[in-house]
């Protein structure tokens, strides 16, 4: 039974892996077209991979592709208080990671 478990997970964790690929990809796009370097948003999306789960990370990549988007969702509910706590920590934790002094 253990043994199942396993190889589901890691087949599980197989197919994630490309999706995150890509979420990473868009969330460094999104990053550079605020003009920030490749590195530093590279850097930036590998902390939001391990840091944010996959709801807030896909808020975090909205609100740099689509202002006015993430602002209607936001006020409508779907950014609760713990979502803005644990976005607050992501932005620490990622610029202490990324070498980034503000």
């Amino acid at each position: 039974m253990r043994r199942g478990l396993a190889v589901i997970a890691m087949l599980a964790a197989a197919a994630a892996t490309p999706a995150l690929a890509r979420g990473e990809a868009d969330f460094v796009d999104a990053c550079m077209a605020y003009g920030a370097a490749k590195a530093v948003c590279t850097c930036k999306a590998e902390a939001a991979g391990s840091l944010l789960d996959a709801r807030l990370f896909g808020l975090v990549l909205l609100s740099m592709r689509d202002p006015d988007g993430f602002t209607a969702r936001a006020r409508g509910g779907e950014l609760t208080d713990a979502d803005q706590a644990r976005w607050a920590s992501y932005i620490q934790e990622s610029n202490r990671a990324c070498g980034l002094n503000y």
